[in-house]
């Protein structure tokens, strides 16, 4: 169990091990998702967005000078939805959950961090650890809910009202979401 109080904050390098891009990886895929009017590219369209706003997205973006997407969208709030859209749409094909579970230990960072939280079931909310991502992939929420729900024999909706007690802010996204 982790009694001293910790914090940890993940950039996209964490999930790097995972199969997920990193900052300026994923602004090359988004790029390239949008380059033609491909299954990707209609994926996005078919969502509601008109085609010239999803190419004139790509366009500015590409030509940004940026490192990411979110740099990029910082300053182009018009744009915001669909870079949102575009991202999801990278992430959601590279989520692989056999990824998470590797037994390399020395290169999965989540497994040695769930071993650090080993714990009786009842004591599992009371791991001192907080966490800050800006990570838009889901793949710690993922990996925590499905080893407390396989280590301790519960469901998913008690292994949901473990990890709710799981300190997990993420401020990039709260951004996004509060410029809707």
């Amino acid at each position: 169990m982790i009694e001293t109080k910790t914090v940890l904050v993940l950039g996209a390098g964490a999930s790097k091990p995972f199969g997920y891009p990193t900052g300026p990886e994923l602004f090359n895929e988004v790029c390239k998702l949008l380059d033609h009017e491909g299954n990707a590219f209609n994926s996005i369209w078919k969502t509601g967005f008109d085609k010239d706003l999803i190419k004139d997205f790509r366009s500015k973006l590409y030509a940004s000078g940026r490192n990411s997407v979110d740099e990029f969208l910082e300053h182009r709030p018009e744009f915001l939805n669909v870079g949102k859209h575009a991202m999801a749409a990278v992430l959601l094909q590279l989520e692989k959950p056999d990824n998470l579970y590797k037994h390399d230990i020395l290169n999965n960072w989540y497994k040695f961090l769930f071993t650090k939280m080993n714990t009786s079931l009842d004591d599992f909310e009371n791991n001192n650890i907080s966490f800050i991502t800006f990570n838009y992939d889901r793949s710690l929420e993922y990996f925590l809910f499905n080893s407390i729900m396989n280590s301790y024999k519960i469901d998913e909706f008690n292994a949901a009202l473990k990890i709710r007690k799981i300190k997990i802010f993420i401020p990039l996204l709260l951004f996004a979401f509060s410029q809707n």
